[in-house]
């Protein structure tokens, strides 16, 4: 019993945060499969959109960035060692053959 009014709270918490952010929550739920829980989020995309809506800090938007991440620290600490990025391109059709013959991690970003 004790759960279901938890649940049924936290239901009800989402219901302003959901009027006040539709497009979000329409997006959210389009491509996800399923309404998102922005008031208790335990899921990580559930996260990530309280993120969206809560964190104002402008570095998430650097931080979710794999290159603009590493320019960040780059800039900011240059005696750290990162591997190199090899190649940067819009389609993986464009990734150089003699790139993939050795040993290398394809990050999408």
């Amino acid at each position: 019993m004790r759960k279901f009014l938890t649940r049924l709270l936290l239901s009800l918490l989402n219901i302003p945060l959901y009027r006040r952010h539709p497009r979000q929550v329409m997006i959210f739920r389009k491509v996800v499969g399923y309404r998102p829980n922005i008031a208790f989020p335990t899921r990580y995309h559930d996260k990530m959109l309280w993120r969206k809506i809560f964190d104002l800090n402008p570095l998430f938007v650097t931080f979710c960035d794999k290159l603009a991440t590493k320019e960040y620290i780059r800039e900011r600490a240059p005696a750290i060692r990162m591997p190199a990025t090899l190649w940067v391109g819009d389609s993986a059709r464009d990734i150089p053959q003699e790139l993939l013959r050795n040993k290398v991690v394809i990050k999408c970003n």
